[in-house]
């Protein structure tokens, strides 16, 4: 299945999901994204910098093994996934605060992991 298969999935296996995007955090690049309608170009932009902010300093501070970031507010919550053997690339996720957070980030770790090792290759 390719990225862009495994970003539907994802998405689709989730209604409080909205937004799946893998993203290239040093140069701060959408790769593939996946959304219920149209995201806008400065949103998915706007994703990708909060991704490069929260993990961008990885590899000049490795002290962090935290390999997930959740950002919260009154209309949503951003998720961000990201490994440190993986450090230039991020899951980056728009959720309704209603969502099953606990079976949502498992799948979506499942689903990064895959993105990562398209052929099982697993870390």
């Amino acid at each position: 299945m390719g990225v862009s298969e495994e970003l539907d999935g994802l998405r689709d296996a989730f209604e409080d999901c909205s937004i799946v995007a893998f993203a290239d955090i040093e140069t701060r690049l959408v790769l593939v994204s996946s959304s219920k309608g149209v995201a806008r170009r400065e949103t998915l932009d706007s994703l990708c910098a909060s991704a490069a902010d929260t993990f961008g300093n990885r590899k000049a501070l490795p002290i962090t093994e935290a390999d997930m970031h959740i950002v919260a507010s009154r209309t949503g919550l951003e998720i961000f996934f990201n490994l440190p053997e993986h450090a230039g690339d991020a899951l980056c996720c728009v959720c309704e605060p209603s969502i099953d957070l606990d079976a949502f980030v498992a799948a979506a770790r499942d689903t990064f992991d895959r993105v990562l090792n398209p052929a099982g290759d697993a870390a």
